[in-house]
């Protein structure tokens, strides 16, 4: 599980845990992130939805609202100006200072969730893995990985799509 691997690399880190901060950027997109919230605060460790330009340093660790945090999960990537498909504006480094320091001075895990570059820019590609043409292509384990981990996703459109095995007109 996410959760469980997360939680791994915070006790390998060494740092002292405390709340589990989930960040979302400047376009505050945050679909997953309350799932992932419910996860960790299942497991028993506070979790806290936070956008990422609220983040300060005290005492030599990251907080959010004087809360200190050991492990964030970043749904924004960063990037620069000459980054591919760039998408900050000007004031990135800025805007998101005490979250780069934590960083570059150790005093936080911080994972992103870039595994998706690897797949697609878009994560529009993700309704791929609904389609029944490739759905039939995969395992059953493949199958219940998708079903149970990916959000059903379709790109907008006029026409029809596969909703849960129903074909819905969109």
């Amino acid at each position: 599980k996410l959760r469980d691997n997360l939680l791994a690399l915070e006790k390998a880190s060494g740092i002292e845990p405390a709340n589990i901060g989930i960040l979302h950027d400047e376009n505050e997109l945050s679909f997953e992130l309350r799932h992932l919230a419910d996860a960790f605060q299942a497991a028993g460790r506070e979790a806290i939805l936070a956008d990422a330009r609220d983040l300060k340093i005290e005492n030599e660790r990251l907080t959010y609202q004087s809360q200190p945090l050991s492990l964030v999960y970043n749904k924004f990537r960063i990037s620069t100006p000459h980054s591919p498909n760039h998408c900050w504006r000007d004031g990135f480094e800025a805007r998101y200072a005490a979250f780069l320091e934590a960083q570059q001075e150790g005093l936080v895990v911080s994972v992103n969730n870039l595994v998706g570059l690897t797949v697609g820019e878009s994560k529009a590609l993700l309704a791929v893995l609904r389609h029944p043409d490739i759905q039939s292509q995969l395992s059953d384990e493949e199958r219940r990985l998708v079903q149970n981990h990916v959000l059903w996703t379709v790109r907008l459109a006029d026409g029809p799509a596969d909703f849960h095995g129903e074909t819905i007109d969109l």
